[in-house]
């Protein structure tokens, strides 16, 4: 994927301080990418404003989402557990 001007692969990471714009562009073959904030209020925006651009994104969705039960977990992900199966007896 490309964020800003870099070119990043499997297992690299950026940091982009806060308020600072960025944009993501994946590759040719899509691309997993994880975020992690520190606060649980942010502002997005997406520059794309076109229904072509939306109905695009719908298109991908129906036509991967059998692909995308069938695909590993991402590399490294952790399994977040069920709340409702977790003990607060500790």
């Amino acid at each position: 994927m490309r964020v800003g001007s870099e070119d990043l692969g499997k297992g690299d990471g950026v940091f982009i301080p806060a308020g600072a714009p960025y944009t993501v562009t994946p590759g040719d073959q899509g691309v997993e990418f994880l975020e992690m904030r520190t606060s649980p209020d942010y502002d997005t925006h997406y520059r794309a404003k076109t229904d072509a651009y939306w109905d695009r994104v719908a298109d991908t969705l129906r036509a991967r989402k059998d692909i995308w039960k069938t695909e590993p977990a991402p590399y490294g992900l952790i399994p977040v557990p069920d709340p409702a199966l977790v003990s607060n007896d500790r």
